[in-house]
């Protein structure tokens, strides 16, 4: 596992100066544990006592300054300064694995479909309420929550991932399938076929 993060490192330092990726890393790496994070204003993202983890996304963490300052103003993206950032918990530490950029967009406007001039896969989150049996929940979109019999609020949250470290789907891709298996040491495949994934599924749940 431990020799896989010069891998991550290098992998990073190969990025052109200008691109996304680059400038998401230079914002993301002094930040490696929660004393960092809280200083620079940042917080777990959780669901009452769970935070947040997931096998192709790992654990994000959220400004919540930015939160309110998209839910107000609802800014252009600015690249320096990213809403959430992404980490893969190991051996007690953090991680850095890629941030997230979001817009406030109507609940029935589509999410974009570009980023930094070039196509990207934005996805959709919305504050659902009243869902029954679980009161107000993220849900993934205004279907989402109306499957979940909630209430959508007017407006959703378009996020996009930019990944920091290699991802065999695409620097802008919604997950990287590369997770479980580094989070276990192993190498992660190039290609991941559906049996890598589901593989990769597993390696997270344990």
């Amino acid at each position: 596992m431990t020799s896989l993060l010069p891998i991550l490192l290098a992998f990073s330092l190969q990025q052109p100066p200008d691109s996304v990726v680059a400038r998401a890393t230079r914002v993301i790496a002094p930040l490696t544990d929660s004393a960092s994070l809280h200083n620079a204003g940042f917080q777990p993202l959780a669901f009452g006592p769970v935070r947040d983890l997931t096998p192709f996304q790992g654990q994000h963490w959220l400004s919540p300054a930015r939160v309110l300052t998209m839910a107000v103003r609802n800014d252009p993206v600015d690249i320096d300064n990213p809403t959430f950032l992404m980490f893969l918990p190991m051996n007690g530490k953090l991680v850095p694995v890629g941030v997230a950029y979001t817009r406030r967009i109507g609940r029935q406007i589509a999410a974009p479909t570009d980023f930094a001039g070039m196509p990207a896969m934005w996805h959709t989150h919305m504050f659902c309420r009243n869902v029954p049996g679980e009161g107000q929940v993220l849900s993934d979109g205004l279907e989402d929550c109306t499957d979940r019999g909630g209430r959508p609020t007017q407006n959703q949250i378009a996020m996009i991932h930019t990944w920091t470290i290699p991802n065999p789907d695409g620097p802008y891709a919604h997950d990287n399938p590369s997770l479980p298996f580094i989070a276990n040491g192993l190498k992660p495949p190039a290609h991941p076929t559906r049996d890598d994934r589901l593989f990769g599924v597993a390696l997270g749940e344990t």
